[in-house]
């Protein structure tokens, strides 16, 4: 498979000024501007087609003297049909095997180069000419070919658009992928861990991906996953596991895209309960909130599906309800959907807020609807409030335990907090403890959007109550706890580590349209992994169980230090932001991750003068901004975490949420500069050099330097000696000056 990038300021180094961008080398004694980057793929069955275009622009006064560009293939890869044109002009290219593209590597770093293009150590290379590029023009390169592709345990894996952010460090005008797949069997799973994915149809094709952005500034190449079944649900397995530890596996189970034929009972799906339960109080009334609470009614009303039932439960001072209580949920019929939109339009905000008898009211008609002897159905409260219980029960532990025993998890309950004035530790409890999910929505933000989207995500359910079993494997910690419902077109991920290996059979269980349903899949779970294409698994369970970690200590009176040391081991090891370890970012502030929990390193004591520093820092910010606010974006921080780990799985998200953090403590560095993701391991930028993540780590530390780190100077015979004994660290190497751990050694790279 080939990965492009545009490297021309790599070689600057050697020959002069020049610019990286995907697999393409172009020597020039003037800086060139990536102008733009586009990756079109079509994929039938294993076989693809792949057409790429890479555009530089000469923003210099004079003509940039054109050179020899380099394009990487993959090692093994081969491709049908291969050519090359620059600006429209055919242009022959010669392909280097790996051992003569080593030698374009190895050669610029011996001649005082920068080593970041080691990233790229071990694979093959495309040579081909460049004409000179006049002042203020650009150069064009299209490359196509064609390649079988190799299935990677359950999926074909495409990667591209591999732009090396430890170098480039520009942004690109405009970025592009577009893939159309036509599959032999049912499509059924379109997941990418880098990049948020369109998914749309075209004609002739069963679904196209799509992503673009302008002005966009690389951080991972582009991986997508793409898996094809005839089972009703497929599960397909990432696992990654290093020598001599535990695994972890990621589980994807999806039904599929597409409509389903009119035949297909189970992709029909389950027939929904649901209760609209919306804040009518005075408080409403600010920011169209009220306005747009009901156009989000509305919206939800009419997509309700045949044979849904429903009712509305309006509540302020006092509450009330579409259809009376008596009647309990009513029938979707067209006539039924008009009148509810007119009750709709009569929803006027005034009063407070009655959030603990608008919720057990809610449970009370879902479930005096229900008869035993009926077929599954799925139960669902909508709920959305922007404020804190006024009337009837305050306290909030008295408000979780009424709605517990008044539902026993048995209907799910899917929130939407308006604004700073909400209680998000009571929301996110309640979503918690009934299978639902907690959303945050700012002042200025139309909630309508949220709630539409959300409730178009939930349209179809067609699996509910599930479970997963993996007879004779040892799995632990994982996530999330309680499976949730499984809904047409959406995919659901579960986490977790386990010990032992072999193949396996993963057992899932749940009720469908057409009664309780049981589904087995062999899968294998490796002693070790061979290779590192499925690294970024462990840092996505990481951050599930982080957050898990971080709900449980929202829910305790008190701080208990043992969770939160075990938080801070794991941020700190996979980069993951949160309250504790803002440290890591900042070098202003040169700290142990050990201190991080206030406790010196040990199981009490006084928290050192750097952690102190922080703590001050933070409460002094804190003193700027209302108490409710700080609560909401914490909640909100920590519902999009929950979000992007056990749903999309981005691993860019790290990055992401490493800059807002960055941005919150004032600190003007971009994330790109305090922390590297490669592969498993994370690197922090400290001292003028990037050290791996166990080198802040109590213990981790101590056992690194019981004996000074082995220095190898970047160039020298023993740093090429590395990677000959071990060339999977050629991708850590590139970073530069480095500190870091190979087979039990600890290296200080400069």
């Amino acid at each position: 498979m080939l990965r492009r990038m545009f490297v021309l300021a790599l070689l600057g180094l050697i020959f002069g000024p020049m610019v990286t961008a995907e697999a393409c080398f172009v020597r020039s004694p003037q800086p060139v501007q990536v102008w733009l980057d586009q990756v079109a793929i079509d994929l039938r069955g294993n076989v693809a087609e792949k057409h790429y275009i890479c555009a530089f622009k000469n923003p210099n006064g004079g003509a940039i003297v054109g050179g020899e560009c380099y394009m990487e293939l993959e090692p093994g890869a081969h491709v049908d049909g291969l050519t090359v044109s620059v600006d429209g002009r055919s242009s022959t290219a010669e392909v280097l095997p790996v051992e003569e593209a080593n030698k374009v590597f190895t050669t610029m770093v011996k001649e005082g180069g920068s080593p970041a293009l080691l990233e790229y150590f071990g694979n093959q290379l495309i040579r081909t000419k460049l004409p000179n590029v006049p002042a203020g023009e650009t150069v064009t390169v299209e490359l196509r070919y064609t390649t079988v592709m190799k299935k990677q345990g359950d999926f074909l894996r495409i990667r591209t658009l591999n732009t090396n952010p430890k170098v480039l460090r520009q942004r690109l005008k405009a970025a592009s992928v577009k893939v159309r797949i036509q599959s032999d069997d049912p499509l059924k799973t379109i997941y990418s861990p880098t990049h948020e994915i369109k998914i749309g149809e075209e004609e002739g094709w069963d679904a196209v991906v799509s992503w673009e952005e302008e002005n966009y500034l690389p951080k991972k190449p582009f991986v997508l996953y793409v898996g094809s079944a005839t089972d009703p649900v497929s599960a397909g397995v990432l696992t990654y596991r290093e020598p001599g530890k535990d695994g972890t596996f990621m589980l994807i189970l999806s039904p599929g895209h597409g409509t389903p034929s009119a035949s297909d009972g189970f992709l029909a799906g389950i027939p929904k309960d649901v209760v609209f339960c919306v804040d009518t109080s005075g408080s409403m009334l600010q920011d169209d909130k009220i306005d747009q609470m009901k156009a989000a009614l509305k919206y939800c009303v009419n997509e309700l599906r045949e044979g849904d039932r429903f009712n509305i439960v309006s509540f302020n001072t006092k509450v009330e309800t579409y259809a009376p209580l008596i009647e309990g949920l009513v029938e979707v019929t067209s006539e039924v959907k008009a009148d509810a939109t007119d009750f709709v339009r009569t929803l006027h905000a005034r009063g407070g807020t009655a959030i603990a008898e608008s919720l057990t009211q809610s449970i009370h008609l879902l479930k005096s609807s229900t008869n035993g002897d009926e077929a599954p159905r799925a139960r669902i409260i909508l709920f959305a409030t922007d404020g804190m219980p006024t009337v009837g029960e305050r306290d909030s532990q008295k408000i979780l335990d009424a709605v517990q025993a008044a539902n026993g998890e048995q209907i799910r309950l899917f929130i939407f907090g308006e604004g700073y004035g909400v209680n998000a530790k009571l929301l996110d409890r309640l979503a918690l403890e009934n299978r639902g999910e907690a959303d945050y929505v700012l002042p200025k933000e139309d909630i309508s959007e949220k709630i539409e989207s959300f409730f178009e995500r939930i349209g179809t359910p067609l699996m509910t109550d599930l479970t997963i079993e993996i007879p004779g494997l040892e799995s632990y910690d994982v996530y999330p706890e309680t499976i949730p419902d499984l809904y047409r077109g959406e995919q659901l991920i579960v986490f977790g580590r386990y010990s032992g290996s072999g193949t396996k059979t993963v057992v899932l269980r749940g009720n469908s349209a057409e009664g309780e349903r049981v589904m087995e899949y062999v899968v294998d779970f490796p002693s070790k992994d061979t290779t590192d294409t499925s690294a970024f698994v462990p840092r996505l369970w990481a951050g599930r169980r982080v957050d898990d970690l971080l709900m449980k200590l929202r829910g305790l009176d008190e701080p208990d230090a043992g969770i939160i040391e075990e938080i801070v081991g794991l941020a700190t090891r996979y980069g993951i932001v949160t309250p504790y370890t803002s440290f890591l970012l900042d070098e202003g502030l040169p700290v142990d991750a050990s201190e991080a929990v206030g406790i010196g390193g040990g199981a009490t004591g006084p928290p050192r003068k750097p952690a102190l520093l922080l703590r001050s820092r933070l409460e002094e910010e804190s003193k700027d901004r209302d108490d409710a606010k700080t609560t909401f974006d914490s909640s909100r921080e920590l519902a999009q975490a929950r979000k992007n780990a056990a749903k999309s799985g981005n691993a860019t998200d790290f990055y992401r949420q490493a800059q807002e953090q960055l941005d919150g403590l004032g600190v003007k560095r971009d994330a790109l500069d305090a922390v590297q993701y490669v592969d498993e391991r994370t690197f922090y930028h400290r001292n003028g050099r990037w050290e791996q993540a166990e080198f802040q780590i109590a213990g981790e530390r101590e056992k690194a330097t019981a004996k000074e780190p082995i220095v190898v100077p970047i160039g020298s015979k023993a740093y090429f000696d590395l990677l000959s004994e071990d060339p999977r660290a050629a991708k850590f190497l590139s970073l530069g000056n480095v500190i870091l751990e190979l087979n039990n050694k600890w290296y200080a790279v400069q």
